[in-house]
């Protein structure tokens, strides 16, 4: 062939390697067989995070336009509706980023804290592997949804009023909480991506400082320093609430480093990093050591996972939704419970996985109660092969709900007769079945919008990363044979 040819032929090769939408719609609907990597009980705590957020963005966008800052409904039902005890779970939906990031805490390390096999791999090298995979598993997607921003904008001159260009860079770069303006626009939501992306760059210093690849075990005082590392985030958040820096009056808690930091909201990633270390298949004796606990640990995270039901980190003096903690608690116990709620959730959630993750299956012989177990039943409801398909989507469906949040304010609630505006004070049924009605909108559009961006936009990426490393990897081989080739030469002259 012509050299043009040969050159239309490996741009066409290189095309097809990374797209497959067919093979990744397959995988979408069938999920794999369990393999010895593979955690399905993690598929439902993913979808249980997504939807616990999902629930908090369509509550807030009902009575609100962020469009045009229109209020929506009257003030009083808004108070009303609130104040009853289901609407708290919606409400508190903050703490599904802190399940996120628990997940992916124990995901990453679990994928870096690996034996080396005699490989000769530098640490610098092994670290910019991992993070050239990472970087190429998020950034596309907080691409395509710039992209998308701009052409809304374009042809929608509602969402054009909220959507700010010149701070669209920041998204691109990943550090929009660092630019002033840069959490103002529809993308706001993306500030966990960056954070999320900021503790990967952490991670290959944790995890060095924690685990000897060359061993293949945790070292002596890893657990002490993921605890450590823990009070530290503690004692930062306390700072942002109880110093002068006072920020948990802001009006805008949600733009403020007690919420977007890093190192604020890090103890939850610590957390999973830790439900790893204690997960290790060579760790049998500490294994044993914490099943063998009293019952009293399970007993107090559990009841930590419930209590999150009605309080959380996300409290706002002057914000609606918080009627339960401003009346159990006092000012200054608020501002402690927002200090130190992020790492007790993230060590409550990290526990109860653990012993989600260690439920054996009951022999068939064995009598009905021991089917019964609560921690063995939960790990089946949260395997079912139900969650996969959403499991798959998550990322893409956090990223891209604001495709949601557009279609819905501005088109959909007044044709489907969903919005507030015209309800009386008192009529709660009638808001009720709207915020489920929302909700149920709000996911389906989101997932929606997911599927072609995971088709072709959030695999190609992935796989490009992939691409990238193993050409890094060839070249570092291809240096290591030619120096040895060398040193045979020089041996033998």
């Amino acid at each position: 062939p012509e050299p043009a040819q040969l050159a239309v032929m490996s741009c066409y090769g290189a095309m097809t390697s990374l797209f497959s939408p067919r093979s990744d719609l397959k995988r979408l609907i069938r999920r794999p067989e369990k393999g010895d990597r593979r955690v399905e009980a993690l598929d439902g705590v993913r979808c249980a995070a997504l939807l616990w957020v999902f629930a908090l963005h369509s509550m807030n966008h009902l009575f609100k336009n962020f469009f045009t800052t229109e209020v929506l409904g009257p003030p009083k039902l808004e108070d009303k509706l609130l104040k009853q005890w289901w609407a708290q779970l919606p409400m508190q939906g903050a703490s599904g980023v802190d399940m996120f990031f628990v997940l992916s805490g124990f995901l990453l390390s679990r994928s870096y804290m690996k034996k080396n096999q005699g490989s000769h791999i530098s640490t610098a090298r092994y670290a910019t592997s991992f993070l050239i995979r990472r970087f190429f598993r998020i950034w596309p997607m907080v691409v395509a949804a710039v992209l998308t921003c701009f052409l809304l904008a374009a042809w929608v001159p509602d969402f054009r009023l909220h959507w700010i260009p010149e701070v669209a860079w920041s998204q691109v770069l990943l550090i929009p909480q660092w630019v002033d303006g840069g959490l103002d626009s529809e993308l706001r939501h993306l500030w966990s991506v960056s954070t999320e992306m900021q503790m990967y760059l952490l991670t290959p210093l944790l995890c060095e400082l924690l685990y000897d690849r060359a061993q293949g075990r945790r070292r002596c005082g890893a657990f002490a320093l993921l605890g450590a590392l823990s009070l530290g985030c503690v004692a930062l958040r306390a700072w942002f609430t109880l110093g002068p820096a006072d920020m948990i009056e802001a009006q805008k808690l949600d733009f403020t480093p007690l919420y977007t930091s890093v190192f604020a909201r890090i103890s939850p990633y610590l957390s999973g990093i830790t439900l790893h270390l204690a997960l290790q298949q060579g760790d049998a004796s500490n294994r044993s050591m914490m099943l063998g606990l009293s019952g009293l640990v399970d007993f107090l995270a559990v009841v930590v996972m419930v209590l999150s039901v009605h309080m959380g980190q996300d409290c706002q003096p002057s914000g609606p939704g918080r009627d339960i903690m401003m009346q159990l608690l006092d000012p200054m116990s608020l501002r402690i419970w927002v200090a130190v709620w992020p790492p007790l959730f993230g060590w409550a959630l990290a526990r109860c996985l653990f012993r989600v993750l260690c439920a054996s299956s009951p022999k068939q012989d064995a009598p009905l109660w021991d089917h019964m177990r609560p921690w063995f039943l939960c790990k089946v409801f949260l395997s079912i092969r139900l969650w996969w398909p959403l499991a798959i989507l998550s990322y893409g469906a956090y990223v891209m709900q604001f495709i949601a949040s557009a279609f819905l304010t501005l088109f959909l609630n007044g044709e489907l007769g969903l919005t507030t505006v015209d309800l009386d004070e008192d009529d709660l049924f009638g808001v009720t079945w709207r915020v489920a009605v929302h909700f149920c909108l709000w996911t389906f559009i989101s997932c929606l919008a997911a599927l072609p961006m995971h088709l072709v936009v959030e695999m190609p990426g992935i796989r490009l990363g992939q691409a990238l490393d193993q050409a890094l990897c060839a070249r570092d081989q291809g240096d290591q044979g030619k120096d040895v080739e060398d040193a045979g030469k020089a041996g033998q002259s």
